[in-house]
């Protein structure tokens, strides 16, 4: 199976058109939020509700990508692709779009940082 997860503030219907070709794909949309305190609470929370196991594939966008990485990380699969930018205004959110105005820096910056610090961490 592979798993898609978008970035903050996004839902699956960034994956459109395309995306829905692919075989054996389940798209994920954000739970609501259940009291969990990292990136590694939300990757065991979304692993137990999907049942995610070492042989999935995972695919994420931004902050997606990073619970992907965590999610493998869990459960000792390097199957995971990551997604980049967003190719339309659209697809970011508003909260996105005002954290760039106010801070002047890309958040592709944070999540590489925060990224690098996965043991899996080549990059492709």
């Amino acid at each position: 199976m592979k798993y898609i997860l978008p970035g903050m503030g996004a839902s699956s219907k960034m994956y459109f058109g395309p995306w829905h070709e692919l075989k054996d794909c389940r798209f994920i949309d954000w739970p609501p939020y259940n009291g969990e305190k990292s990136i590694h609470d939300l990757a065991v929370r979304l692993i137990e509700k999907y049942r995610m196991s070492q042989s999935d594939l995972l695919i994420g966008s931004s902050l997606g990508g990073m619970v992907a990485l965590e999610i493998s990380e869990v459960l000792g699969s390097s199957k995971v692709f990551l997604i980049g930018s967003a190719i339309n205004p659209r697809e970011i959110s508003l909260l996105s779009k005002t954290g760039m105005q106010l801070t002047g820096r890309s958040l592709v910056r944070a999540s590489q940082f925060i990224c690098s610090f996965s043991k899996n961490n080549k990059v492709y």
